[in-house]
């Protein structure tokens, strides 16, 4: 009974819209921003279940910056990620910047704002006048602000 009042409804609505004039401003690409707007807020309720506080992530990054060896800070990285810090949402964690010895031209993020940058990408980014490694301590830095990795430690 229920089936056949929406069935009926939903023809109802059809012909009314078949109905009037047509605006060609509106397609589907609405419905599809709707629908993503709809997923986004859905994958919001699970990150607020998951989330770890601020302390509790600074806590778990500084144990694991220290089971990576020896790393060392540098001016260089640190004034770069110090410029950089202005435009990161979250105020709450005390970003650190640091020099790890690696063949790779890569940066890393630990949970709770640890930054490391190779010494390959120093060494190459100094010579291109640090564009490279902005861009890189960027990404690295946004990771820590969506909380990717604190995410995946506190559901397993």
């Amino acid at each position: 009974m229920r089936l056949a009042a929406v069935i009926v409804l939903l023809a109802a609505g059809a012909v009314l819209a078949t109905l009037g004039t047509t605006d060609s401003r509106i397609n589907l690409s609405s419905v599809r921003a709707l629908w993503s707007d709809t997923l986004r807020d859905a994958d919001q309720i699970g990150m607020r279940l998951t989330r770890l506080s601020d302390a509790d992530e600074m806590k778990i990054g500084a144990e694991l910056a220290r089971s990576l060896g020896p790393y060392t800070e540098d001016a260089h990285v640190a004034a770069v990620g110090q410029s950089l810090l202005g435009n990161t949402r979250r105020r709450g964690i005390g970003y650190r910047f640091h020099v790890i010895e690696s063949a790779e031209m890569n940066a890393y993020a630990l949970p709770g704002g640890w930054i490391f940058v190779t010494t390959s990408l120093l060494a190459s980014s100094k010579r291109m006048r640090s564009w490279r490694q902005c861009w890189v301590m960027r990404f690295r830095m946004w990771t820590c602000g969506i909380r990717s990795s604190a995410i995946s430690i506190s559901t397993g």
